[in-house]
Parts: structure tokens; C-alpha cells; sequence
């Protein structure tokens, strides 16, 4: 057992948590709505993302301006009912990505628009460099320390061990 490392427990989030969204991938605007209700921690900023594709219609969406970090849309209420908007972005939501037990890690994440065949189509780009993981590491590990059994001599003496994959 030369460099080998004792291993009595291991456990992945990925196992846990099976599938979900996948950022980066343009979805029709109801499969989004669902998403964002069923797949992220409640809160302003979701409430915010929900808002804004429940003004947008399945009739048109129009690009007038794009700065990579606003977009203007014009959503339409009706037939003959345009209204223009601002997407601001990025907006900071808590996707389900870690341990239930655990509070989410939260991070930015860049909201597009764009004309599909039928409706608009909708996607989230993550904007973090991937840092939610190392948050999530973090307090996994501080969970795992404070919820080691009593009759641990010293918590702190016990390695934790986290590996990205």
C-alpha cells in the first residue's frame, strides 16, 4: 500500500443528483420556466429570470442591441403589442449541483435569447470559471467536520480528501 491513501467513504454529487440542466444548450422558453422552478434555490434572482421569459411570447423575439453584457429584446404581449426590454445580465442563481444538505452555491450565469423554428429559445452560460465547484468542496468539507461522530479525538486530524474530476 506504498502512497496509497486509506478511502472509508466516498461520494460523488453527480451520483446524487442525476441529470439536470445542461448550461450552454438552447431550450424552447417552457422547458426553461420548468427548469428554473424545479432545479434552482428560490430567490430573487430567479424569481427575476422567471419574470422575464413570462413577458416573452411565442410570436417573435428581436435583437436590437447586444453589448455581451445586456442584450435588448422586443417581447411581444400580443399581436399588435410589442414591448421593449433589457436583459441584464448576468444573473446570480443557485442551481441544484451539489449535496441537498449543503446551501447551493450561487454564481452568475449569462441568460440568451434567440428566434427558433416555433418560439424562442433560451439558454444559461455559467460565468464563474467553474468556482461554484471549489465552493462546494469547501462546505462539503466543513460539513463532513462538523457532523464527524463525538468520539473523534481530534476532528481536525482527520483528512478530507477532495478531487475534482
Amino acid at each position: 500500500m506504498f502512497k496509497r491513501r486509506v478511502c472509508y467513504a466516498r461520494a460523488s454529487a453527480d451520483e446524487v443528483l442525476g441529470q439536470g440542466l445542461t448550461f450552454g444548450k438552447f431550450y424552447d422558453l417552457e422547458s426553461m420556466k420548468i427548469a428554473l422552478l424545479a432545479l434552482f434555490v428560490k430567490g430573487e434572482e430567479q424569481q427575476r429570470a422567471l419574470n422575464l421569459l413570462s413577458s416573452v411570447r411565442d410570436e417573435d423575439v428581436r435583437e436590437y442591441g447586444d453589448s455581451g453584457a445586456a442584450q435588448n429584446v422586443t417581447a411581444r404581449a400580443g399581436v399588435h403589442l410589442g414591448e421593449d426590454m433589457r436583459v441584464k445580465n448576468p444573473f446570480t442563481l443557485a442551481p441544484y449541483r451539489t449535496f441537498r444538505e449543503l446551501e447551493q452555491p450561487a454564481s452568475p450565469f449569462v441568460l440568451r435569447l434567440q428566434k427558433g423554428d416555433e418560439q424562442p429559445k433560451v439558454a444559461l452560460f455559467e460565468a464563474d470559471g467553474g468556482q461554484w465547484k471549489l465552493t462546494a468542496i469547501e462546505r462539503t468539507k466543513v460539513f463532513l467536520y462538523r457532523n464527524l461522530p463525538p468520539e473523534s479525538a481530534e476532528k481536525e486530524d482527520t483528512p478530507i480528501v477532495a478531487v475534482l474530476a
